[in-house]
């Protein structure tokens, strides 16, 4: 098969699930499966390929209403108001589509970039005859629940519309079809209807679903599948008109905040934004309750910080953050998290404060290369003074973090 990639005491807060999710597909997710429990099948649509400056990348997802309402977003502006159109028509028709979109110079000037860009777009409509894509949507939101990653699989049979190594096959028909659209003035084009199915892989497992496997066997197109999503949103093809999508649905990574002060009550809420799940820990009863933390997914009490993390932090999808109240407890917190294989530890302090419990430390035989590990004084340097502020500097470089934009700091 020829395969190219183009290019201790525990409070827990009353929040479902679904409450507490940020802007990712994970978050999209669980939306989607409480419309469907309302009776509502939204389309859902996904960016696959771009070109120029584009608002957003491949990969990127929103859900959008036949009544227009709109879950997530594309970059905003003109071009996603040409695909909530798009799609409101999909889901009027019950018919998937894909459509090829511009953002012409002027219009990006009129959103503040230097050039334009063309983005194609799949329109999933869910309801769409035939398809019975619901299981397989759901059967991935539980796996991401269960802390698996796993990756939505889409096989997509059309025309030349499909851009491919960031160019469109036939930039010619494009303009001819798109040209004036960015701007808003012109109803949105008609899209290529476009025959698709969906399967799901995580580990081991492969689920066809409704996945044209296109003759290929399933265990060497599983391979394949699992080889090409290391890299992320991947556009696969098999031949010229028969294509794979692979839309990562990564484990939602959890930031365990210890120290429930006033620098948690004002990151939390940040970090939920960002599209974080947060665990609070303090060793004060009246610090570490629920209704301080309505954001939060857990609240947990632990004596003198004994044993904080246990299960938490145990792997990369755990971020650190220690701001507990004390030089003391901040060590001992720390001293806990350098022996997680947590992907990020940040703690809160100012440099002397960072050499004393630095030396402390390395006198309990903690090397240099180990406490290299930790971020601080913790977030980017925007003169932050207040505890909002402060938050907003430690989102900021959880983010760089978890984009792999993350500087080293003195």
């Amino acid at each position: 098969m020829n395969l190219k990639k183009p290019s201790v005491f525990e409070k827990t807060s009353s929040l479902t699930a679904a409450e507490n999710v940020g802007p990712d597909l994970g978050g999209l997710l669980h939306i989607l499966a409480e419309k469907r429990k309302r009776g509502e099948t939204p389309a859902l649509a996904v960016i696959l390929a771009c070109h120029g400056s584009t608002p957003r990348k491949p990969g990127t997802a929103m859900l959008v209403g036949a009544d227009g309402s709109v879950a997530g977003t594309l970059g905003g502006g003109a071009l996603e108001a040409q695909v909530v159109t798009a799609a409101r028509q999909a889901v009027r028709e019950g018919r998937s589509r894909c459509w090829t979109f511009s953002l012409t110079s002027r219009a990006a000037a009129e959103e503040g970039m230097i050039c334009g860009g063309k983005l194609e777009v799949l329109v999933d409509c869910l309801d769409d005859p035939g398809a019975s894509r619901g299981e397989i949507l759901e059967r991935a939101l539980r796996c991401r629940e269960e802390g698996r990653d796993g990756w939505l699989v889409y096989s997509l049979h059309a025309g030349d519309t499909f851009m491919e190594s960031g160019r469109p096959a036939s930039p010619q028909k494009w303009e001819r079809e798109h040209k004036g659209g960015a701007e808003g003035k012109k109803k949105a084009p008609g899209g290529e209807a476009v025959r698709i199915g969906l399967g799901f892989v995580s580990g081991d497992e492969f689920i066809t679903g409704t996945l044209d496997t296109c003759g290929a066997d399933p265990g060497e197109l599983a391979a394949a599948i699992r080889k090409e999503c290391r890299g992320g949103p991947t556009l696969m093809t098999m031949e010229p008109q028969k294509r794979y999508f692979l839309l990562p649905l990564t484990t939602q990574i959890v930031v365990v905040i210890t120290g429930a002060g006033h620098i948690a009550r004002a990151l939390c809420p940040l970090c939920r934004f960002a599209g974080f799940r947060t665990t609070i820990i303090d060793d004060r009863d009246e610090f570490a309750r629920p209704e301080l933390f309505p954001e939060a997914g857990r609240v947990m009490v632990k004596s003198a910080y004994e044993n904080c993390f246990g299960e938490l932090g145990k792997n990369e999808t755990h971020y650190i953050v220690i701001a507990t109240r004390g030089h003391l407890s901040d060590a001992a917190v720390l001293a806990q998290a350098l022996r997680t294989d947590a992907a990020y530890i940040g703690m809160i302090g100012s440099r002397r404060k960072r050499e004393t419990i630095y030396r402390h430390l390395a006198g309990e035989g903690f090397s240099p290369e180990v406490l290299a590990r930790v971020h601080c004084p913790i977030g980017l340097a925007i003169g932050a003074q207040t505890p909002e502020e402060i938050a907003v500097s430690i989102v900021a470089e959880l983010i760089a973090v978890r984009s792999g934009q993350a500087m080293k700091k003195s």
